[in-house]
């Protein structure tokens, strides 16, 4: 299912980051048998294929790393049907968000302009059509949503970031600035560095314990220093 796969890739891009670390082989190991079983899941579906959209990025990146074909024919398989079935004005979600960060994750292995023109136009709809004053997407909400989840608040951190490393546009990093000292510095505690739960405009502000998003925060932050300086010796 659909839950099923966005339960899956975070699972998946955690082994690669720690392969890409470490170089543990055990990871890549393990992130293999996964890739496996997305792709013979994908083979064996009898349903929409777009269902499998979530896992697009670790697929991307598990290719870069095996280049076995099967991880890269997944993809392209998946981001063709995705794009052609998606809505005209894409709804601001984590879960989309998501599937775009998966698209420029493949623009960059494959090379086709496709996959990067529909995250490089959604981007600027999503950015034109409503950010909150901290900085996220919020739609046709008028800009003063009642509260703004980290998840969505990580992904659109992710899509920033990799559209500023593509095209080297000031409007990304413009965008990333606001963000991060805005909404994702609102997420933590300044005194405990406790992650907070979805970050309301009003009333005071809760840890968020076991909330679902409260990964993201810590995502979010953990992006920072790459944001600052760059992931590699040469900058973004």
């Amino acid at each position: 299912t659909e839950e099923n796969t966005f339960t899956q890739s975070p699972a998946l891009l955690g082994l690669l980051n720690y392969y890409r670390i470490t170089g543990d082989h055990t990871a890549l190991a393990a992130s293999t048998k996964l890739g496996d079983l997305l792709v013979k899941q994908r083979q064996q579906s009898s349903g929409k294929i777009t269902i499998y959209a979530g896992a697009l990025e670790p697929m991307a990146r598990l290719f870069s790393y095996t280049d076995n074909k099967n991880y890269l024919d997944f993809c392209k398989a998946v981001a063709d049907a995705w794009v052609r079935a998606k809505a005209q004005a894409l709804p601001v979600t984590s879960k989309n968000l998501a599937v775009l960060n998966g698209l420029v994750e493949l623009y960059r292995i494959d090379g086709d302009n496709s996959f990067y023109a529909v995250p490089l136009r959604a981007w600027t709809e999503m950015q034109t059509s409503g950010i909150s004053l901290t900085g996220v997407p919020v739609g046709d909400s008028g800009g003063r949503p009642q509260s703004l989840d980290a998840c969505t608040t990580a992904m659109w951190m992710q899509l920033s970031l990799n559209l500023l490393r593509i095209s080297g546009q000031a409007v990304y990093s413009e965008q990333l600035e606001r963000t991060i000292y805005n909404q994702v510095f609102a997420g933590q505690d300044a005194k405990t560095g406790n992650v907070l739960a979805p970050v309301t405009w009003s009333a005071k502000k809760e840890a968020a314990n076991n909330a679902a998003c409260a990964a993201s925060e810590v995502r979010s932050l953990a992006q920072i220093p790459t944001v600052a300086w760059g992931r590699y010796g040469n900058g973004i």
